[in-house]
């Protein structure tokens, strides 16, 4: 009988690439996507793949940091978990000089349009969290025949709720 391994171990780790998006093998058979974590070791860099419903995984970035730790051991196989950095990194607003009409004083383009884009990228991802609530609402409810207003309010109410269960203000 082999017994369960666990490591309190955590090693830092960076998300390295995402998967295609597929529906899950499993009931409800929401899609999903896999998310490519590396960390770098004594044995070199390793791998590590994990699995997550497409609506989370939309709000992860290649890049970000996070922590792997072995949960438990399936025979010889270990079972990864991962931990985000929970702190929050403040978001730096790009410091813009405006100009002198007769001076050429240095204005900071490329950080606003970096700062534009990082704006955009979040407000796309607020907007499809909300529509994967207002969807979730609007199924669940339209069995009761219930006004849009109704729908619209408790889609809300999901998004409010989803925002401060995953951290998601920013």
């Amino acid at each position: 009988m082999s017994t369960a391994t666990f490591t309190a171990q955590r090693l830092p780790a960076r998300i390295a690439r995402f998967g295609k998006i597929k529906p899950s093998q499993y009931p409800p058979y929401e899609p999903v996507q896999s998310v490519l974590f590396t960390c770098p070791t004594d044995q070199g860099e390793q791998e590590h793949w994990k699995t997550y419903p497409a609506v989370e995984a939309r709000l992860l970035k290649v890049g970000q940091p996070a922590s792997l730790y072995n949960r438990a051991g399936l025979g010889d196989r270990p079972l990864w978990e991962v931990e985000f950095n929970t702190t929050q990194e403040p978001v730096k607003t790009p410091q813009v000089v405006p100009s002198n009409l007769g001076g050429s004083a240095p204005t900071s383009a490329p950080a606003a349009i970096s700062a534009n884009a990082e704006i955009a990228m979040w407000v796309e991802t607020q907007a499809e969290l909300y529509a994967q609530c207002f969807d979730a609402a609007r199924r669940t409810l339209a069995a009761r025949e219930v006004s849009e207003e109704t729908v619209r309010a408790a889609a809300s109410t999901l998004f409010i709720s989803a925002s401060r269960k995953f951290n998601l203000e920013r």
